[in-house]
């Protein structure tokens, strides 16, 4: 479990939707398939890299949850898709640093 407990990942889930929320909605953005990938999870659902459509600074959503400890890697044992390696070393880094929402209070 990462040392998390079951209240503070409900807190940073919370968290990190209202923060995607206030990102993302009624915004365009671009949804990217990974040619590794599958199109689709076993419960259906898209499995695509999404990133805001504007003329800002380009917004990977999956950068903006690790970068801010909003998410981990689902399973790093399964084989990896395009991405993965950087995502792994972002998380490592979040973790290591303490930084975000999930890792901000751990203790070593």
């Amino acid at each position: 479990n990462m040392g998390l407990n079951e209240s503070r990942i409900k807190k940073c889930y919370k968290e990190g939707i209202e923060k995607l929320n206030n990102l993302l909605v009624n915004k365009s953005v671009i949804l990217e398939k990974d040619d590794g990938e599958v199109d689709r999870d076993r419960y259906q659902r898209l499995i695509m890299y999404v990133e805001r459509n504007d003329n800002t600074v380009r917004f990977k959503v999956e950068n903006f949850l690790l970068a801010n400890g909003y998410a981990v890697m689902y399973d790093p044992t399964k084989p990896l898709c395009s991405e993965c390696n950087i995502y792994l070393q972002l998380e490592k880094e979040v973790r290591k640093n303490k930084r975000g929402c999930l890792w901000q209070e751990i203790k070593s």
